[in-house]
């Protein structure tokens, strides 16, 4: 279950991570109250939102809105899907909404269409993702629990001893149960521990390790406090709470993962 916890916002985080998911009034409950409290207390970025909102107003209005090709939107997506987008210059939002795209010309909209595709393709690798997908592949072929094999309890309690708190996450609206976690320490003696949730149609790996100062990369979408990415073929969800930093790996569609996130307490 996901804990009830309070949002540290300050300027950079709101402008980084969730300003554009305010505009595009995709805020969870708990994210729109921290984002809320936040612009109560500061001018800058008050300013900034209303500066957003206007440049879409005029957008929307002087602008026909029309169905991007089909072409093209398999083209973008097929590039997403297997993108690393470490640091992207410009959020992407992951939506059910279908893809639009606004009628400024076709030959700029495949210019800028080929840009997305060629900067994304020249990404670097992601340090926070790449050793969670690592061991996600790793946990498909052998995975060998050394805490709470037959029981949550156990595995719980094992955490807790560890981290100070119990990050189990309850995934049975996808169809996953918790299968046990592992422990394991790295050279310099940090923990690491490991928790795996396998069903009939896949499975998951959650990284946990103590991180104290987490920067998360923009581009995803955040649903009660989750940022949650597609990256190289792979659904990601990371937070970081209690300073305790949690990044989930799953082949399943993000899209489902999103809403196990979103259905879960606050």
């Amino acid at each position: 279950m996901i804990p009830s916890f309070a949002i540290k916002m300050d300027h950079r985080k709101y402008i980084e991570l969730y300003l554009s998911a305010h505009l595009d009034d995709e805020l969870g409950i708990e994210e729109r109250r921290a984002a809320e409290a936040h612009l109560a207390s500061c001018a800058e970025c008050r300013g900034r939102l209303a500066a957003e909102r206007a440049t879409k107003a005029l957008l929307q209005e002087g602008l026909p809105i029309i169905a991007a090709p089909a072409a093209l939107r398999e083209r973008i997506s097929a590039a997403l899907d297997v993108i690393d987008r470490a640091q992207p210059r410009a959020r992407v939002a992951v939506s059910s909404r279908p893809l639009l795209w606004m009628a400024v010309g076709g030959a700029l909209a495949a210019c800028l269409a080929l840009l997305l595709v060629n900067f994304s393709l020249t990404e670097p690798g992601n340090a926070m993702f790449d050793p969670a997908v690592a061991s996600f592949l790793k946990s498909e072929k052998d995975f060998s629990p050394n805490i709470g094999a037959g029981s949550t309890d156990a595995l719980a309690i094992a955490l807790i001893e560890q981290f100070g708190v119990a990050p189990i996450w309850d995934f049975s609206s996808l169809g996953l149960l918790a299968a046990g976690g592992r422990i394991d320490r790295t050279t310099e003696g940090k923990a690491v521990a490991f928790t795996l949730y396998k069903g009939a149609h896949g499975s998951l790996l959650c990284k946990i390790d103590r991180e104290e100062v987490v920067h998360f990369p923009s581009g995803g979408r955040v649903v009660k406090g989750v940022h949650i990415y597609r990256y190289k073929g792979f659904s990601i969800a990371a937070t970081n709470r209690y300073a305790v930093l949690c990044v989930m790996v799953t082949r399943l569609p993000l899209e489902q993962l999103a809403r196990a996130f979103d259905q879960l307490p606050t």
